[in-house]
């Protein structure tokens, strides 16, 4: 038995469905359905110090673009054992960009579970609780060096819309014994592949050029954090222009990733490591580049390098820090 075809999601779909539940609420275990064996299989344990805030599966008999069946997350009070069969009420959507690619997940309550039976819509439920559920999935591929990207939250309808078109896609790509049809239609990450593969000059659509870049620019940003908490040097945010966003409407253009408030603000001169000083928008020697939005050529920050000793006069280590 294979609990991605051969279980029902139920015959109320969309609005109350049979859903497999993979990974418990509270578990740091990454499980998922191994699709041929039809077993759990542990893919990982998460690199960060997070924990699933809410029972994950998946809607059986559903098919999307990343060639699984469509992820749900179920919203209740206690963990659920893996591999349960559980009733739940979608109320919403979180659309999600994972690694470049969409990768939507359907919010749901436990219906027999009495503390969450009562909400009808993603908009019933605390905000601190969507908060959450946010946070968890950009922070838990961090340390992985991946990016996620939420993008928002949608209605019940929209939940329902999407649970129907992949159990459609499902029916039209495979048998009902489980087996791929000889004429299943391409999914559409199949057919961008086409599109892209070298030879060919067929830009992608605008609006998933903004999301690619809009996850770019969040990767680059984490990745200066860490840099500067690290005490390395900072490197310039990269601009979009690998992203094909030339083919983007302007009028749809994504505002730019702000700062980090910890980072200097620009002064009419910049210091240099020697002390002396330089126009503004010069470079100096050992500087680190970085962006003055009234500038058109990046500005620098000078560094310093600073040492610290141990009691018998053993250089312990040695960091950059920025000139203020």
């Amino acid at each position: 038995m294979n609990p991605w075809h051969d279980v029902d999601p139920g015959k109320r779909t969309p609005e109350i469905i049979d859903c497999i539940i993979e990974i418990p609420r509270g578990s740091r275990n990454k499980y998922e359905l191994d699709k041929k064996a039809g077993l759990l299989r542990l893919d990982r344990v998460l690199y960060s110090s997070v924990f699933y805030p809410a029972n994950y599966g998946f809607i059986p008999r559903t098919y999307c673009d990343d060639s699984d069946p469509l992820d749900i997350l179920v919203l209740g009070q206690e963990p659920v054992v893996p591999m349960c069969i559980l009733t739940a009420r979608p109320i919403g959507l979180m659309q999600m960009v994972d690694e470049n690619e969409e990768d939507d997940k359907i919010i749901a309550i436990h219906e027999h579970d009495p503390a969450f039976a009562h909400y009808r819509d993603i908009s019933h439920l605390p905000e601190h609780t969507l908060l959450e559920l946010k946070r968890f999935f950009e922070d838990y591929k961090v340390l992985e060096h991946k990016t996620v990207h939420i993008e928002r939250f949608m209605g019940r309808v929209d939940a329902h819309n999407v649970i129907d078109k992949s159990i459609k896609l499902y029916q039209a790509s495979y048998n009902a014994d489980g087996s791929k049809r000889p004429d299943a239609p391409l999914l559409e990450s199949q057919k961008r592949a086409i599109e892209e593969a070298p030879g060919e000059d067929i830009p992608r659509p605008a609006s998933r050029n903004l999301r690619v870049a809009a996850a770019r620019r969040a990767a680059a940003r984490l990745q200066q954090e860490d840099n500067y908490a690290l005490g390395t040097r900072i490197v310039e945010t990269p601009s979009d222009k690998n992203a094909d966003s030339s083919q983007a409407d302007s009028s749809e253009a994504m505002p730019p990733v702000p700062w980090p408030i910890f980072r200097p603000e620009f002064r009419e001169t910049d210091r240099t490591n020697d002390g002396t000083t330089l126009p503004s928008g010069a470079a100096s020697d050992g500087g680190v580049e970085a962006a003055d939005p009234t500038a058109s050529e990046p500005a620098t920050i000078p560094f310093t390098e600073t040492e610290s000793a141990t009691p018998n006069g053993m250089v312990q280590e040695t960091q950059q820090q920025p000139v203020l």
